[in-house]
């Protein structure tokens, strides 16, 4: 199985490790968590995979709508990044909309720090921008008589 690496080893109970399974540990998600959040913040597109042996009859059909197979339980195998620039005119359209008073915004379905590593390429953002969840976990850590007025003008363009 293949998809986004954060739901693939949710669906994991181990991990093969140099030719053996080996408990998937807190250790080896963390591992895991590492290696994710480098890779996405290189900004390239993460995608974790998974699997288990299992024994069917030749003929069983598998459908995935139903999930007629395994869903948990599974081994993680590894993450693969895959690399996938912007086109080379994004950075000039960019600047070239913010001159013309148009705000540039950023629609993506990856991961949060993928996304915020594409932006700062593209020029959409600088090295201190924050993500909404960023922007969020600052707001739900701050006391509600604490600096509000501050919190209130971050602005996040991811």
């Amino acid at each position: 199985m293949k998809g986004a690496p954060e739901q693939i080893v949710q669906r994991c109970s181990t991990i093969y490790v140099n030719g053996a399974d080996v408990p998937l540990t807190a250790q080896w998600v963390d591992k895991f968590h590492t290696a994710y959040e480098t890779l996405g913040g290189l900004g390239e597109r993460v995608l974790g995979f998974c699997d288990k042996y299992v024994k069917y009859p030749s003929n069983y059909v598998f459908d995935a709508d139903k999930a007629n197979f395994p869903m948990n339980e599974l081994r993680f195998v590894g993450l693969i990044s895959l690399i996938d620039p912007p086109r080379p005119n994004v950075p000039s359209a960019i600047i070239k909309c913010r001159q013309a008073g148009i705000r540039v915004a950023m629609v993506t379905g990856d991961h949060p720090t993928t996304a915020k590593a594409i932006a700062r390429i593209i020029g959409l953002i600088s090295d201190d921008s924050l993500t909404p969840d960023e922007l969020e976990k600052i707001r739900a850590a701050t006391p509600a008589n604490f600096s509000l007025r501050l919190v209130d003008n971050i602005t996040s363009f991811v």
